[in-house]
């Protein structure tokens, strides 16, 4: 009984996700209408409130969300690949951004595999990345209400005859507006070029 329901549950988690992103792919761009790769809502969604705990071990709470475009990705540090191709990715969309001048978005390793992962293995996983990458964990609870509020899916694979097991993810990575609003997504493949011409915009300034 409990596994058809979190069967149950988890295929509507999919429904859902693939819905929010049918609809970002599909609405017309409402506030940049020359965005290459990212997908804005036709409105921006506000984010549940939700604490969890950064690399540092700081509070990571909505209003650190506040002030700047942030870019959140779900996922874990045993990842074999589309997490540190991901991450490789937005780095390099930094770099781009850096060496135009202007403010920079917030990047956050949001790991949905709290058991492996502690502050400290995100701090020195996401800054072999890039100095200024973030990263947070929590409670299973907070992150399963965090994922379901943001229509991110997440499931945990069986452990093997040494502990070891796989995450599958949602790979998109979310857009987060300075008003803390969850504004849309950024779609693979992930270009880093495109993904730095999308972002100076949204920011307000152009290359």
């Amino acid at each position: 009984m409990k596994k058809s329901l979190s069967l149950w549950l988890a295929l509507v988690l999919l429904l859902g996700s693939v819905l929010l992103v049918w609809l970002a792919l599909q609405t017309p761009q409402q506030t940049a209408p020359a965005l290459q790769t990212a997908r804005l809502f036709p409105s921006a969604r506000p984010v549940a409130p939700f604490e969890l705990v950064d690399e540092n071990g700081q509070p990571f709470t909505p209003a650190r969300l506040r002030g700047q475009w942030n870019l959140l990705f779900f996922g874990y540090t045993h990842c074999p690949d589309v997490c540190p191709g991901t991450l490789a990715k937005a780095a390099q969309m930094m770099k781009i951004l850096e060496q135009q001048g202007g403010p920079l978005p917030a990047v956050w390793l949001i790991s949905v595999d709290p058991e492996r992962d502690s502050t400290e293995k995100l701090a020195e996983y996401v800054r072999y990345f890039h100095p200024e990458f973030h990263a947070a964990t929590g409670s299973e609870a907070a992150l399963k209400a965090l994922s379901r509020n943001l229509a991110v899916v997440y499931f945990l694979g069986e452990k093997d005859e040494n502990g070891n097991y796989e995450v599958d993810h949602s790979a998109n990575l979310l857009l987060i507006d300075p008003q803390g609003r969850f504004a849309g997504i950024i779609p693979p493949p992930h270009q880093p070029q495109a993904m730095a011409h999308d972002l100076r915009k949204l920011m307000g300034k152009q290359p």
